[in-house]
């Protein structure tokens, strides 16, 4: 069993790679990563591939497949996404991957079945992508919009993403607004940025520099 680090540690850590401080988040994260915390190694692996350089997917990498051992699923669905989109990997790691993300989505799908929120929107976000499992862009948006409400301001702000990139411009970018908005209400500066965008630009919705600018 791996040791539990302090939630204080842990969050100011993940606090600290949020808001874009790799290094910092590294600095507060590695003690318990080392300890042998898999929550604290899959967040290592994030912030190491936040932080850009040679030797970023190699270490991220590392610190993924320790919590892999340790138990992470969020860090073999990680792996996989690693594997699959960064074009450094090879065949021996694209054939990785899509075991990874299959591996991932059975273990999603569960725990979204279960009623876990985070886990709704991660399977979501995987049909939608086609991610382990068939593509399937309408189911994936049902579990976000199910898991999203509770998930959190990361995960709306990434449904609004969803819906403001999808084919219904009309309707879904309207949508896509309202969580970008809730989001953004709550503190999400992702969030606030994409909606300012949104009024910026006008496409789809009506153009409104006066709430861009807000």
């Amino acid at each position: 069993m791996t040791n539990r680090p302090q939630h204080s540690d842990l969050d100011r850590g993940v606090a600290a790679l949020r808001t874009g401080e790799a290094e910092a988040a590294k600095a507060i994260l590695r003690p318990l990563a080392e300890g042998g915390d898999a929550v604290a190694q899959y967040y290592m692996g994030r912030a190491c591939e936040a932080h850009v350089g040679p030797d970023a997917p190699a270490d991220a990498i590392g610190w993924y497949r320790r919590a892999i051992a340790g138990g992470s699923m969020e860090a073999v669905y990680e792996l996989g996404r690693l594997y699959r989109y960064d074009d450094v990997f090879g065949p021996a790691e694209k054939a990785e991957a899509d075991d990874l993300l299959r591996r991932a989505a059975r273990h999603f799908e569960k725990r979204a079945e279960a009623g876990d929120p985070r886990a709704q929107c991660r399977f979501g976000k995987m049909l939608v992508r086609g991610e382990g499992v068939a593509p399937d862009r309408a189911r994936g948006l049902e579990w976000l919009r199910k898991g999203a409400p509770s998930a959190g301001t990361g995960w709306q702000c990434a449904l609004g993403s969803e819906l403001w990139s999808g084919e219904e411009a009309d309707a879904e970018r309207l949508e896509g607004l309202r969580w970008f908005e809730r989001a953004a209400t709550d503190g999400h500066t992702g969030a606030a940025y994409l909606l300012g965008a949104s009024y910026a630009s006008g496409d789809g919705i009506p153009q409104n520099l006066e709430k861009a600018v807000y």
